[in-house]
């Protein structure tokens, strides 16, 4: 196996664990509806929003070979994109009635618009990844078939369903940044 060296020490940089967040090792997500996997469960990121049963590229520059899919870790109660050294890619939900539970990420935010909430996310006992105890729903709509990840903020939206989103470990974590 080859890693580059800035790969290898992004990982080790959000491997250790600061005195004010616990940092997770890497992971992948993957979307279940009613216990049935999507046919492209693992979630994806791109055009700032994160999807699953998307086909296609990410549209991400990658440090090896763009798997369809994203890497994530949760940084205490926030949620990340795994990106190389000097870059932050940064997970929000937008529960206002304009956002209506939009997740999308930031890229290097200097500051968080007033609508956007980026602490909150967690593992409940089975890791599956909640917001402040909301559960995610899929959209279905999206680019190249795929199906918009939101969170649950209990509006009747047509076309989505609600899903479980269960994170698993990534042996071997690719490092991107994604657009």
């Amino acid at each position: 196996m080859k890693f580059s060296l800035s790969a290898v020490a992004s990982v080790g940089a959000i491997l250790i664990a600061t005195a004010a967040a616990q940092i997770t090792p890497p992971f992948y997500l993957q979307a279940f509806r009613a216990g049935i996997p999507f046919p492209r469960d693992r979630v994806s990121a791109s055009f700032s929003n994160l999807w699953v049963d998307r086909f296609g590229s990410q549209n991400a520059t990658c440090e090896g070979p763009d798997r369809g899919y994203a890497n994530f870790y949760l940084e205490g109660e926030r949620l990340h994109l795994l990106s190389p050294p000097g870059v932050t890619q940064l997970v929000f939900t937008d529960r206002s009635g304009f956002g209506r539970g939009q997740i999308g990420y930031l890229t290097n935010p200097t500051e968080i618009p007033p609508r956007f909430e980026v602490d909150g996310w967690h593992f409940d006992a089975n890791r599956d990844l909640h917001f402040r105890g909301q559960n995610l729903i899929a959209c279905e709509g999206g680019p190249s078939g795929g199906w918009n990840l939101r969170l649950d903020v209990g509006i009747i939206e047509p076309g989505c369903i609600g899903v479980r989103v269960h994170s698993t470990d990534e042996p071997v974590p690719i490092v991107c940044i994604y657009h």
